[in-house]
């Protein structure tokens, strides 16, 4: 089991250094080295900066400190906490309105009972407000 979680923490560690690492970055600092960034010899990174940077990732993992990627199921999306002035902007502007809305949506929304409507508004200011939050944070 040592090894797998291993194998897992080193597969993580590999996916945060090829998307969070400026390697041309490391080709100026390492100019002439020719060993292999990411190359793994069964115990450790033979390169010495990869090397060190995974003894740091492994420390920051045995103190608790989640460095762990974050996995975002389909369907899903991360947002903040507190609204942006944009999202809130976006989700207060959703709401249909007899002389902005499309005159096929107006009517189907006036269509609607009253819970209908406001059901239709959250959703629409949901989609609104979602669509609006930062992204890539």
């Amino acid at each position: 089991m040592k090894d797998e979680t291993l194998l897992q923490s080193r597969e993580n560690f590999i996916s945060l250094c090829n998307k969070f690492w400026n390697w041309q970055e490391l080709d100026e600092i390492t100019a002439g080295e020719e060993e292999p960034r990411l190359e793994w010899d069964g115990q450790e990174f033979t390169h010495r900066v990869t090397r060190a940077l995974w003894r740091m990732y492994q420390s920051a993992l045995q103190s608790g400190n989640s460095v762990q990627p974050v996995t975002v199921p389909d369907g899903y999306v991360l947002v903040p906490v507190e609204p942006t002035e944009d999202m809130v902007i976006n989700g207060f502007e959703s709401e249909p309105d007899e002389h902005f809305s499309d005159s096929s949506a107006w009517e189907a929304y006036n269509a609607m009972s009253g819970c209908q409507q406001a059901a239709h508004r959250a959703t629409l200011c949901w989609a609104a407000m979602i669509a609006a939050a930062p992204k890539g944070v």
